[in-house]
């Protein structure tokens, strides 16, 4: 049996995140430089926000993939496997909050297109899942993408909005990650799926 290859952020890279972005903060005069994340296999922040429960109508979008897959499943702490749950990405998840990344967007589990946040003492950030965007994969939830529009004014208040655009053009599950966020209700995502067309000369 082949060993399974780590799927969490590096502690060298959290490190090397950390030191990016407090040089980057000395350079702004000490002001803290929001930022946005991407990665493609959730963090088990992702796993307790589930846990906790996803309102179809204060978090709109799919909640199909459950439990949430997250980074280090499988593994244990010392790094050998076979554990449930090693918790190797914590690190990176204490670093993004304490250097106040923004929002954390990731894919990887294609039944998911949720937002939630995550609170750590005063510090909140927001969690989205993307669409399903290619066709290779599993599940045959209609394709799209995630697009999500920042302003100068909303970085400063640590705000965003975000929707899913659809393959068919259709806007889903838009919602603005702000402090009421988690409260607001939305209009509730259908489970829309599709399928290759299939040539009927093979």
């Amino acid at each position: 049996r082949r060993p399974g290859r780590e799927n969490w952020v590096h502690p060298g890279v959290v490190e090397w995140f950390r030191r990016t972005n407090q040089r980057l903060r000395r350079e702004n005069g000490g002001r803290e430089v929001p930022g946005l994340g991407f990665v493609h296999i959730p963090t088990g922040a992702f796993w307790e926000a589930q846990q906790r429960g996803i309102d179809k109508r204060k978090q709109p979008g799919l909640d199909v993939d459950q439990p949430v897959n997250r980074q280090g499943e499988g593994w244990c702490e010392d790094g050998s496997e076979g554990c449930e749950y090693g918790g190797q990405d914590r690190g990176f998840m204490e670093a993004v909050v304490e250097e106040g990344l923004l929002g954390l967007f990731v894919g990887h589990d294609h039944g998911d297109t949720w937002c939630s946040d995550y609170e750590k003492g005063e510090r909140r950030m927001y969690l989205c899942f993307g669409q399903h965007t290619g066709y290779g994969g599993y599940g045959n939830w209609i394709r799209g993408s995630r697009q999500v529009r920042v302003s100068i004014e909303g970085l400063r208040l640590r705000e965003m909005e975000t929707w899913v655009r659809l393959e068919n053009g259709k806007v889903v599950g838009r919602v603005r990650l702000n402090d009421s966020y988690g409260r607001d209700e939305y209009e509730i995502v259908e489970d829309e799926r599709t399928h290759l067309p299939v040539d009927e000369k093979s």
